[in-house]
């Protein structure tokens, strides 16, 4: 087979005398390798159905966005006056929050600002535009039901403001923005195919416990286990989701697969073709009173 496209965790074999790409990745412990066809798509690289094409018309769909983009970063400040500083670290990206906390508590790192986009970034763009095409091609949904998982990204908020012992009241509240922009976007966008929207955000546990960031985002799927007709829309990206449900439970919901585009769009959030504002970490504090 030939050489491998990276994409957020996947590799893309792409077959171009067959006209079709292969997509693998390792899920769970035992090293079994989840496997998705795809093939060439008019409006996105690549599409196509995990484990297969449903073989009822789907009833019910299952999608979602991301909230946090690559728009959304912290940055340190450098660690002598005239160093450069450390990369900024992705909000989103659970390896750079865990970064983010070791800086400050184990380095005393102060940190100097962090960037909040100012609209949706292109990977949100894309991937609402191909959820709105696949859906338009569905006839009779009864329900379509969309992730945007805000409250989950809250709690990562929290995790900054309990290492800092300050509130950063202006990071919520955009953050609340953010997801109501995407939210109108999503109902707009639905709107205008004559379909209408059940938002979910799923983050406690049944004992009232908040949910891990895999635990929320699974939650969606475990939810719809005993739906009949289910299918999701997928970023391959997001594709590991349903795949872990499936191999945890031995029940799979199929999901439409789609690659957005090589490279993946997350990488055009760099700042020039994104719109982001910079805060100073002062504009965002507010001491805790007592």
């Amino acid at each position: 087979m030939s050489s491998s496209i990276s994409y957020e965790g996947w590799k893309l074999f792409e077959e171009k005398i067959n006209d079709r790409c292969i997509a693998e990745k390792v899920i769970g412990q035992d090293g079994d390798t989840c496997r998705v066809v795809l093939e060439p798509h008019q409006h996105i690289s690549y599409e196509g159905y995990w484990p297969h094409r449903p073989r009822v018309r789907p009833r019910i769909l299952l999608t979602g966005s991301c909230i946090y983009s690559d728009c959304w970063r912290l940055q340190f400040d450098a660690h002598t006056p005239g160093e450069t500083p450390p990369r900024p670290f992705i909000l989103g990206l659970p390896h750079d929050r865990k970064r983010i906390i070791t800086y400050l508590t184990r380095k005393r790192r102060a940190i100097s600002h962090v960037d909040v986009p100012l609209r949706t970034c292109a990977y949100q763009e894309l991937l609402l535009s191909w959820q709105v095409s696949c859906v338009a091609e569905m006839p009779d949904i009864e329900k379509l039901l969309y992730h945007l998982p805000v409250s989950i990204y809250h709690t990562f908020i929290h995790e900054i403001e309990s290492v800092l012992e300050e509130k950063l009241p202006v990071l919520h509240e955009l953050l609340d923005e953010y997801g109501e922009m995407l939210k109108k976007k999503c109902l707009a966008a639905f709107q205008d195919i004559g379909v209408s929207v059940e938002f979910c955000d799923p983050h406690e546990g049944a004992n009232g416990a908040i949910l891990d960031l895999h635990a929320a985002d699974q939650a969606p799927y475990l939810n719809a286990l005993n739906l009949d007709n289910v299918m999701g829309i997928e970023d391959l990206a997001q594709l590991t989701i349903s795949a872990t449900v499936a191999k945890d439970t031995g029940i799979t919901i199929p999901c439409r697969v789609g690659v957005l585009a090589l490279p993946h769009p997350l990488s055009r959030c760099d700042g020039q073709r994104c719109c982001r504002k910079r805060l100073p970490i002062d504009s965002l504090l507010s001491r805790k009173s007592d």
